[in-house]
């Protein structure tokens, strides 16, 4: 695998892994905000900021998540037509094992009874027939 396939790969994992922190961080913010909610505004003062503090944070939270989502829906959709070119269905699958549903090597190896090697060397096959019948990896994409 070259660089920029890899680069293009990593991308798309990252994504994937921000879109899924940013959503724990939203769940996090939200119950704090619920959890807060009442006790602010059963007082008076200074803490009136704090409800709008909360409110803020959650808008930006949300501007965040929508731009992750955005970036992961549209490297997975390009990974998907990518994947959707290749004709062999056990490489396609191979592939989606891997980076769709993010199995690891082992998992791999249990779930398709391959050893470490053979496993690398399908998995070759698989990302060589990526190359060949899609414009995943090409620069333009």
């Amino acid at each position: 695998m070259t660089d920029f396939q890899q680069e293009k790969l990593r991308r798309y994992l990252l994504a994937r892994d921000r879109l899924q922190r940013k959503c724990e961080e939203a769940n996090r913010w939200e119950s704090i905000s619920t959890g807060l909610t009442p006790l602010l505004h059963g007082t008076r003062g200074a803490s009136h900021r704090q409800p709008n503090e909360v409110k803020e944070t959650l808008m930006q939270l949300r501007e965040e998540l929508e731009r992750a989502a955005l970036e992961t829906r549209e490297l997975r959709r390009e990974l998907y037509d990518a994947l959707n070119a290749i004709p062999d269905p056990y490489l396609r699958g191979l592939l989606e094992s891997k980076y769709l549903s993010g199995a690891s090597n082992r998992e791999l190896m249990e779930q398709y009874h391959l050893s470490e090697r053979t496993l690398r060397r399908h998995l070759g096959q698989a990302v060589h027939c990526l190359e060949k019948y899609s414009k995943f990896f090409s620069e333009n994409a």
